[in-house]
């Protein structure tokens, strides 16, 4: 997953790969913000609610890449979380407890490759986009 931010709106961009490396899905999209921890909330949302649409949902793990360690703090320390991203956090939890089996884990953004793209392609998004198989 990968969020970018311009112009006062949050773009973001992710894909869902199998245990085997094949990808399984990818989405796009975007919302009126300007903040990088908005974004990548934006992004786990997205993720989330694309994992949930899918046939694994419930009976597979998902594990979330995040690459902000604040945002990664709010998910595991609900009292830690601000009081501005409050709303946004409280879907994610909707959609974590529908979906079931989530792990999040920090890692290191590298600032290329197909989901940066995905994320500055959604910023010109007028709908969000979708896509699994």
């Amino acid at each position: 997953m990968a969020g970018v931010v311009k112009d006062g709106r949050v773009g973001c961009g992710g894909v869902l790969y199998a245990a085997s490396g094949i990808i399984r899905g990818m989405f796009s999209g975007s919302e009126i913000g300007s903040d990088f921890n908005l974004a990548a909330l934006f992004a786990i949302k997205s993720a989330l609610k694309l994992f949930g649409m899918t046939r694994w949902a419930g009976g597979m793990n998902l594990l979330v890449e995040i690459d902000s360690l604040a945002v990664l703090n709010w998910l595991e320390n609900p009292c830690s979380r601000p009081w501005s991203f409050w709303p946004i956090l409280v879907e994610i939890d909707s959609l974590l407890h529908q979906i079931g089996n989530v792990s999040f884990v920090q890692t290191r953004s590298v600032g290329r490759g197909m989901v940066y793209w995905l994320a500055k392609d959604g910023l010109l998004r007028p709908e969000y986009f979708n896509a699994w198989w």
